[in-house]
């Protein structure tokens, strides 16, 4: 994981980021200002060992490069404690699987979707 140590650094001075943004892609994590909306790489973990803590009444959105994937990191971000989670993968562009849980509400939706493009 990549990103997460300055995301920490800036719950522990008190500060909390509007959201957060987990990517499944490698990434340099250039971010440093409390007014960003932090990138965190997931490109490497696996989503049944990553400690995803950090992310504790957060709102996060997640990009996953595969579907397991996605459902995976989704759950994490769950149990985690997260205060929104939305997560996305897209196997093509015939086909669509996107899922979004709000704590507060406890609303939990999937939408998968096929549409053809010309």
């Amino acid at each position: 994981m990549r990103g997460h140590t300055e995301l920490i650094e800036m719950r522990l001075q008190g500060l909390k980021p509007e959201l957060v943004f987990l990517v499944d892609r490698p990434l340099s994590t250039k971010w440093r200002e409390p007014t960003d909306s932090p990138e965190v790489s997931i490109y490497e973990d696996r989503p049944e060992r990553a400690d995803l803590r950090f992310l504790v009444g957060l709102r996060v959105n997640i990009e996953a490069r595969t579907l397991e994937r996605a459902k995976g990191f989704f759950d994490a971000s769950k149990r985690a404690g997260v205060e929104i989670v939305a997560c996305g993968w897209s196997e093509s562009p015939k086909r669509n699987w996107f899922r979004f849980f709000d704590k507060r509400t406890n609303f939990d939706k999937i939408i998968e979707d096929e549409w053809y493009a010309s």
